[in-house]
């Protein structure tokens, strides 16, 4: 974290008597960067949590096999990854559809308007725009997907989970808590769609696989 970003979390926990983490690493991360003082307490907890009734268990749809990646259109969630990890699994299993929905962003690290209508062009990815309303996309996926390079504990995948859509998401703070490796889903390296490919694109039937667990 910047200088100036550790100040301003000084300044705004110091008066605080309990503080929130979704994750632990973000808690010992406060704690070694001291701004988290001895005499607070800490609660974690899990996310924020979803309506189970309004994101209820959908059967699977038919196929092919559907991925898809919900979030905003940035970097840290992974999405050039994704689209990475769909060109090389294609390429053995062109079926496979890889599907992605949420809002361009005005973020140093967003995806430009560009970028996204190339991987459009080259048949790599489905772009479905931005919905307040992500239900139906997610109905119509085989296995939800987020190579986030960091959460607190992410709502969209806990959304797939309790429509039971199993999960492929990275090894990374907030993101391995909503995972049992090979129960609900997959963890895979930050930053590496080569071994995401290899899931994918072998592992197509994951979602089979994480049923039987």
């Amino acid at each position: 974290a910047s200088r100036a970003l550790r100040l301003l979390y000084r300044l705004g926990l110091r008066q605080a008597d309990v503080v929130f983490f979704q994750n632990d690493d973000d808690d010992r991360l406060f704690r070694g960067l001291g701004l988290v003082g001895e005499h607070q307490r800490v609660v974690r907890v899990n996310g924020s949590g979803v309506d189970l009734d309004h994101y209820a268990v959908t059967p699977l749809p038919s196929p092919p096999v559907t991925f898809l990646l919900v979030g905003r259109l940035i970097r840290d969630k992974g999405v050039v990854e994704y689209v990475r990890a769909a060109q090389l699994a294609r390429r053995t299993r062109p079926e496979l559809r890889f599907r992605l929905m949420g809002p361009l962003d005005a973020n140093p690290t967003a995806i430009t308007e560009a970028q996204l209508r190339a991987w459009q062009e080259d048949g790599l990815v489905e772009y479905l725009g931005s919905s307040p309303d992500v239900r139906p996309a997610i109905a119509a996926a085989h296995v939800f997907v987020l190579p986030s390079h960091h959460e607190g504990t992410p709502r969209a995948v806990l959304e797939a989970m309790s429509m039971a859509r199993p999960i492929l998401t990275t090894d990374a703070p907030g993101c391995r808590e909503t995972v049992r490796p090979g129960r609900n889903g997959y963890l895979v390296p930050v930053g590496d769609p080569t071994l995401g490919c290899a899931l994918t694109g072998s592992s197509a039937d994951v979602h089979d696989a994480c049923v039987r667990g």
